[in-house]
């Protein structure tokens, strides 16, 4: 559903890919589709999920599942969409947590399966990613780690790096996500998640010492 310099996300290129896992924008438990405009690769791709013990194509129930949920797709992406833009505008001024959102413009309407945040350990009493990650867990807030970097997971013989790849080895330690369902559930869900931030932030030393005494105390243990 997303739309990216006009044009629907997906029919950029020859091929384009959706996911339909069971936690995507749009579900039916597995599977996916291919999207192409090219007769000839079209004709390859109908061949192949003929195979069905490789291609392992849809079922007809599974695709029914898809149909009514494209009818409300639009809405509930600008439902999402709105919900993003009052949680950057209520997290503004809370250094140290910046919401990753491309400014709305003409031919863009982003959607959001996983919303973004970078965060400086220094602007929470030094607290890491991941604990502040588990305090707003604790808190009633799903905030998780965000993905590994590819670099810092597979060996260095399966990829080609440009350069150092400064920027996503700090992504690695300073990305959280927020899940999709949290931006339907109205303002009530998005100001509990500022008050849940704020609430750590105000105690991040507090609770940044309280592991580090628990660390200790579990290593000399």
């Amino acid at each position: 559903g997303a739309i990216l310099q006009g044009r629907r996300v997906g029919t950029w290129g020859d091929v384009g890919v959706l996911s339909f896992g069971g936690s995507k924008l749009l579900t039916a438990g597995r599977g996916g589709a291919v999207m192409t405009s090219r007769s000839e690769i079209a004709e390859r791709i109908k061949r192949y999920v003929l195979r069905g013990n490789d291609a392992y194509p849809l079922s007809e129930m599974q695709s029914a599942i898809i149909v009514p949920q494209l009818s409300q797709l639009d809405d509930l992406n600008g439902r999402r969409r709105e919900a993003v833009r009052q949680l950057c505008k209520r997290l503004d001024n809370v250094a140290g947590l910046t919401v990753l959102q491309r400014p709305i413009e003409e031919g863009l309407a982003p959607t959001y399966y996983k919303v973004g945040f970078r965060f400086a350990a220094q602007e929470f009493g030094g607290m890491s990613r991941d604990l502040f990650a588990q305090s707003l867990r604790a808190e009633g807030i799903a905030f998780d780690s965000g993905f590994r970097s590819l670099q810092l997971i597979h060996a260095s013989r399966r990829f080609r790096a440009a350069d150092a790849l400064v920027e996503t080895t700090c992504a690695d330690k300073e990305m959280l996500t927020l899940h999709h369902p949290v931006l339907l559930e109205g303002n009530t869900a998005i100001e509990e998640i500022v008050v849940a931030v704020n609430k750590v932030r105000e105690h991040s030393q507090e609770i940044y010492e309280s592991a580090e005494n628990q660390l200790q105390n579990d290593s000399s243990a």
